[in-house]
């Protein structure tokens, strides 16, 4: 099949099974199609995917901007990278700032000298807060399927309670895992 170019036409079927997604039920576009495809396709497939994705990465043609479907990214890497960007963008380039003991109207007080602040948002600025928000915001979506989280600021608690000893230890586990 590789040498000839062609595909089995036998192969070319496949079974389709709606999975539903969210909300309403009686709406067909709350449902994911899924084929189900024969074990031998598969298998090809996998054959050409390895080929063709070595070929992509190794003269480096997919770019790196993109996140999905790709090995060591994730949603939370691509979220991190866009807030990341926008906040280095217009807000944490070229800020400076110096530790004040006991001055009064800049008198009289230990100064250390100017720094440039390489990460973070300094506290009691007004914008922070708010990204900060937005970081964490995906946190308790996350988990909420398997525990009751409470976020306030950087203190989170997970509240996870199951009668069930197994499945108890199972979303304790995917949580902190």
């Amino acid at each position: 099949m590789l040498s000839t170019g062609t595909f089995p036409d036998r192969l070319k079927f496949s079974e389709v099974k709606p999975i539903y997604k969210k909300v309403d039920k009686t709406l067909i576009t709350n449902y994911r199609p899924i084929s189900l495809l024969s074990v031998f396709s598969k298998i090809f497939e996998k054959i050409i995917y390895k080929s063709l994705y070595h070929h992509l990465t190794s003269n480096s043609i997919l770019v790196m901007e993109q996140f999905g479907f790709r090995c060591n990214n994730s949603t939370e890497i691509a979220i991190y990278t866009l807030i990341n960007n926008i906040l280095s963008s217009f807000y944490l380039r070229n800020r400076y700032q110096r530790v004040v003991i006991n001055a009064h109207n800049n008198s009289n007080g230990y100064f250390s000298k100017w720094e440039e602040i390489q990460h973070g948002v300094p506290q009691g600025s007004v914008l922070g807060p708010l990204l900060f928000l937005i970081y964490v915001n995906d946190v308790s979506k996350s988990v909420s399927d398997k525990s009751s989280p409470i976020l306030f600021v950087d203190d989170t608690s997970f509240i996870i309670a199951n009668r069930d000893e197994t499945k108890f230890k199972f979303n304790t586990n995917e949580i902190f895992n």
